[in-house]
């Protein structure tokens, strides 16, 4: 639609100091340039176990440094999920990431940024994973992100995780990768694999995600 901003939007969720469990959609909103107040929503959501935030196909967004800033207070979350494919103007989350990083009591992550065909994430992206030593379910979707070059730490990261029991990454047409790493990966078990054989003996398959 017409919404150029959400920070008004967005500043309102603090009257609402008992919220636990927080789902916000805007997606398709291609006029949308400011998507969250740029120094974050105040403790009062300290009480917040789950978020759902879509910005999908809002092409002017450029930037998620305000959610980041919410997010690395937000101690309490177990789940969250947050959707951006289609985001073209996006290039850079390292912010998110170091965001993620804070939180220690974190079950499940879920995070599409399919189709941000600009967005660079590196190893230092994914290293902030680590840190989410409660993490037991973790699904990335990068398909056709053209910027990402590496997801060798995303490996390292999950890898030493002790309690990770179910890990999904997407990586199709993600040309900045290895053909071999532009698969849909079900198991960190099979994407280890790829990495440590290099391709030898894999037939890469690509769908159209």
């Amino acid at each position: 639609g017409s919404l150029t901003s959400a920070c008004d939007l967005v500043s309102q969720i603090v009257k609402l100091s008992s919220l636990k469990h927080l789902a916000l959609d805007l997606h398709g909103c291609a006029a949308l340039i400011s998507a969250w107040p740029s120094d974050g929503l105040p403790l009062i959501l300290n009480r917040l176990l789950v978020l759902s935030i879509s910005f999908s196909k809002c092409v002017r967004l450029t930037s998620l440094c305000g959610l980041a800033a919410t997010i690395q207070r937000l101690r309490q979350l177990t789940t969250l999920q947050i959707e951006v494919c289609g985001c073209l103007e996006l290039r850079n989350l390292d912010d998110l990431g170091s965001a993620i990083g804070q939180l220690e009591a974190l079950d499940v992550l879920d995070l599409n940024f399919s189709r941000c065909t600009r967005l660079g994430l590196g190893d230092s992206f994914w290293a902030n994973f680590q840190r989410c030593r409660a993490l037991r379910m973790c699904r990335v979707n990068v398909a056709h992100c053209r910027g990402i070059n590496s997801v060798a730490g995303l490996a390292r990261s999950l890898g030493d995780l002790p309690g990770l029991s179910s890990m999904q990454l997407n990586c199709y047409y993600c040309c900045g990768l290895p053909p071999h790493l532009q698969w849909r990966f079900a198991s960190l078990v099979a994407f280890s694999a790829a990495l440590a054989k290099g391709g030898r003996g894999l037939r890469c398959v690509r769908g159209a995600d």
